[in-house]
């Protein structure tokens, strides 16, 4: 039998247009650690790699349920199957997190040995976002946001929603039902999603770090409260409904 020679058509082969890969929270970590020792202007280059450890862990925990809640989905392709938020995210979601590392996690959640080691983690984080603004990962504009603490509308506003809640509170106190389950073991907590008069906490569970929620709050403090507010509290469950049974200072980070 006879072979058949079929030529095939000549056919002028465009590259796929991919555009570069996007670079991860932990990616931009790398490349910001990986200058000359000169540029460091506090500290060694173990004060800045522990930094930077301590700022993926915040993100791998706290920013991980926070952008979940937020329903902020992954943008960086997950080859490797990758779980945690400081490799599925570009560091552009930093700007929803960085403030509740200075004024949360630094503040409430780390033990420093001394405030001169807080405040060297803190002025070395300044230094990474002037460097990712620097890079045009961050808009410069979020430098001003990381510096200054809080805004005095924001303040009178946190102040009115704890008196809300804690008169509540003492509304509560007069009825006679008990307490079905309990929440107090974190000093602080970190609030994701605010619904009509919901709440939800970033919490420790048995399982790692998630959301507890919804707490039945009243209206007008669920009016006030943000994402990403924290909140000195204790929860507990009554007739099948989280309530806060005692509140303390309310921070609008």
């Amino acid at each position: 039998m006879g072979q058949v020679n079929l030529a095939a058509p000549q056919l002028e082969l465009t590259p796929a247009k991919t555009g570069p890969r996007k670079k991860s929270i932990r990616m931009a970590v790398a490349r910001f650690l990986n200058r000359d020792d000169a540029k460091f202007r506090f500290g060694s280059r173990v004060d800045y790699e522990l930094t930077m450890l301590l700022l993926q862990e915040y993100i791998d925990t706290f920013g991980e349920v926070f952008l979940r809640a937020q329903e902020i989905r992954p943008t960086v392709s997950n080859t490797k199957k990758q779980t945690k938020a400081s490799d599925l995210y570009e560091p552009v979601v930093l700007e929803r997190l960085l403030r509740g590392f200075k004024l949360f996690f630094c503040q409430y959640k780390v033990n420093f040995a001394s405030e001169e080691l807080r405040q060297q983690t803190l002025h070395i984080v300044t230094e990474f976002i002037e460097w990712l603004v620097a890079k045009a990962y961050l808009n410069p504009d979020f430098i001003v946001a990381f510096i200054v603490d809080f805004a005095l509308k924001t303040e009178l506003a946190a102040v009115e929603a704890r008196r809300i809640i804690q008169c509540d509170i003492t509304h509560r106190n007069n009825t006679s039902h008990r307490w079905e389950d309990w929440h107090e073991g974190e000093p602080i907590y970190m609030v994701t999603r605010v619904r009509g008069g919901k709440i939800w906490l970033i919490y420790v569970s048995p399982h790692g770090y998630d959301e507890l929620g919804p707490i039945f709050v009243p209206f007008g403090a669920s009016d006030i409260l943000k994402p990403g507010w924290c909140i000195e509290c204790s929860v507990g469950l009554r007739k099948g409904r989280w309530l806060m049974s005692r509140v303390g200072k309310v921070l609008p980070i």
